[in-house]
């Protein structure tokens, strides 16, 4: 799971310091430069996830993507935070930028255009496991190991 928590970690940093390719996979990043980061930073890499663009207008959906993506890299970005238990102060400008207003605000707008049916579509990933029995359940034995009870 760190593997892919770095890999959003990697492209966020690559969009925040206006690089063109991705950090390698073995970069790390400095408490210097994570500390760095603000809330603005990261809602502006995640608009351009969902948006398509860092300044979305009061028409624009989010149809890039839905508001799970932007809370797991939420989270994936938050591991990685120096002060990852701290909420974020506006005043001083320290603790954790996922924690903020602005992202978890950016996240609840997202949500309401989905529930709105105007952000992107739900593509569900067992989608063809449901139409293969009609139920979903494997076979209908409720055994997942091929129906052997070891």
């Amino acid at each position: 799971m760190v593997d892919t928590y770095n890999g959003v970690l990697r492209r966020l940093m690559t969009f925040v310091h206006g690089l063109e390719d991705v950090y390698e996979k073995d970069h790390l990043f400095s408490q210097e430069e994570l500390a760095a980061l603000t809330p603005n930073d990261i809602k502006r890499w995640m608009c351009v996830k969902a948006y398509g663009t860092a300044e979305p207008g009061v028409d624009d959906n989010p149809t890039l993507c839905r508001s799970t993506s932007l809370e797991f890299w939420k989270k994936a970005i938050s591991f990685f935070m120096p002060n990852r238990l701290m909420s974020w102060n506006v005043l001083s400008n320290v603790g954790n930028p996922t924690k903020s207003i602005e992202i978890n605000d950016l996240i609840k707008a997202v949500k309401k255009t989905e529930v709105r049916k105007q952000g992107k579509a739900s593509t569900p990933r067992h989608l063809d496991e449901l139409e293969g029995d009609g139920g979903g359940n494997g076979g209908g034995n409720g055994v997942s190991n091929g129906g052997d009870p070891k």
